[in-house]
């Protein structure tokens, strides 16, 4: 299990060479949306792990019942707003309010990286606890095992959720009789009747997936097996209210990822590099830079950073990614074109067509209008005229594959549309809670859509040296003690 405050491990690079220069480069692109997700992964805060890469002879597709001590696996789950100290979130955390909220898992692209929508996660913070799957660049799991690892934290979350409901109506009720200890004894005891049923059923705390490129395939597969548990077992311990893909990664099979990833992945090592960059052009588009000179000029600030915390929130990440960028890998690239998308691909063609059987279920399909690298607005029609008849669609106006989720959408106000208990506050309706992207941002033309002037009418931008402020920066303690929930776990696979 992973600590928040423990030890990180933090590569720095030689100022002096190639590819730090290209990696600066990269995080100006990235902080705004723009990737080479096969290229390198982000993974903030790997505390304590230190994974080896070991170089890989066969690619070809595995058995699941592989048994390889030398496959590196290793997965993060954790808050992105508490590991860079959002103010906001983590007086929530510190409050206990921060528990109460339904919970938001995030699944990254095959890359690992949960950076390409960083900018979407303080609004959404007003709605959900956030949290995010972080995969190392090293990580060579299978897909099955990457499924396995998020249904397990998914379970572990809602155990502590319930034990913590418990301790609470425990305190205020003294002669309530005490459960197991065990959360998942806790958990099971409430099927031994209709009563104990109905306190489960309050007791249960709301989930959300949301699922980009890779990780919208592999959010699809949960779900489907998530709603399939529900179906079969009256007492299913994920209450699973919405699916969120953007950008799918279900078309894989007939995207230009697949046509020009593997030749990248199996050239020779010392071309390897200058072959990746002609991925680039997949995933970028052409309103990101231009974008990136309003921030830096102070001009204009994404629709979505609107204050000063969340200012200072962006500062302190981009300012972290010259610092924790590791290469991913030649062999790792190769397997995860194989044994994540291609499999996973071939898996969803077979099983999604089970998410029909759930006709109530609610999805969102978000797809970038641009987007170069897979074919994103005709599989959200696909998708929409055959498997999920009744999925929303919501197309993002001149985003490329990996902008998306960046300043060009208001993701919040996305599902708010769709997920209309979400426009609740404090059990009513709240007209406050937007369901739209601010009438400013949304009519702006070109690099102006989405943006909108700077909260504080100032001429230059916030000073770096305040980003770490008290007033704008709090240190994430994590609980100690009987009782407290840690945030941050870490799921590693013995062979």
């Amino acid at each position: 299990m992973s600590d928040p405050s423990s030890k990180q491990w933090i590569h720095i690079p030689d100022s002096s060479s190639f590819r730090t220069r290209w990696r600066m480069i990269y995080c100006l692109f990235r902080c705004f949306g723009v990737t080479v997700s096969a290229a390198f992964q982000f993974t903030p805060f790997n505390r304590g792990t230190k994974l080896a890469v070991v170089p890989m002879a066969n690619y070809a597709p595995i058995s699941e019942g592989v048994n390889d001590e030398t496959r590196p696996r290793s997965i993060f789950f954790r808050s992105p707003l508490l590991d860079y100290g959002y103010l906001p979130v983590v007086e929530e955390y510190e409050s206990g309010s921060l528990a109460r909220k339904p919970l938001l898992l995030y699944l990254p692209g095959f890359d690992g990286s949960f950076l390409s929508a960083f900018l979407q996660y303080p609004e959404l913070s007003t709605a959900f606890d956030v949290r995010c799957m972080s995969i190392p660049a090293s990580d060579r799991s299978t897909f099955n095992e990457l499924k396995r690892s998020v249904l397990q934290y998914l379970r572990m979350e809602i155990a502590e959720s319930i034990v913590g409901d418990l301790d609470q109506r425990s305190s205020r009720n003294k002669t309530q009789p005490i459960l197991s200890s065990s959360p998942f004894d806790q958990i099971f005891s409430f099927t031994k009747g209709a009563s104990s049923k109905a306190v489960y059923k309050r007791s249960s705390r709301s989930v959300y997936l949301v699922g980009e490129s890779f990780g919208g395939l592999l959010a699809s597969e949960i779900a489907l097996s998530i709603l399939e548990s529900e179906k079969s077992h009256a007492n299913s311990t994920i209450d699973l209210q919405g699916l969120v893909l953007v950008n799918p990664a279900t078309c894989y099979d007939r995207s230009r990822l697949a046509a020009l990833g593997p030749p990248v992945a199996n050239s020779v090592p010392w071309m390897y590099p200058a072959n990746l960059a002609k991925l680039l052009p997949l995933f970028t588009d052409e309103y990101s830079l231009a974008q990136l000179r309003l921030i830096v000029q102070a001009k204009a600030l994404p629709s979505v950073i609107d204050d000063a915390p969340r200012e200072a929130y962006l500062g302190r990440v981009a300012l972290s990614l010259p610092f924790i960028f590791p290469s991913m890998p030649q062999a790792t690239l190769s397997w995860r074109l194989s044994q994540w998308l291609e499999f996973g691909c071939a898996s969803a063609e077979q099983r999604l067509t089970g998410l029909a059987a759930f006709p109530s279920f609610r999805v969102l399909i978000v797809a970038g209008e641009f987007d170069a690298c897979l074919p994103s607005i005709d599989e959200a029609e696909r998708l929409v005229s055959g498997v999920l008849p009744n999925a929303k669609v919501h197309v993002v106006e001149g985003a490329g594959h990996a902008s998306t989720c960046g300043s060009r959408m208001d993701l919040t106000a996305v599902m708010r549309n769709c997920f209309v208990e979400l426009q609740q506050k404090n059990g009513r309706r709240s007209v406050t809670l937007r369901t739209a992207m601010k009438n400013e941002a949304a009519s702006g033309i070109e690099e102006y859509f989405g943006m909108q002037p700077r909260y504080d009418n100032a001429t230059i931008g916030l000073n770096p040296l305040r980003y770490w402020s008290p007033e704008l920066y709090l240190k994430h303690r994590p609980k100690t003690g009987p009782g407290q929930r840690k945030i941050s776990r870490t799921t590693r696979h013995k062979g």
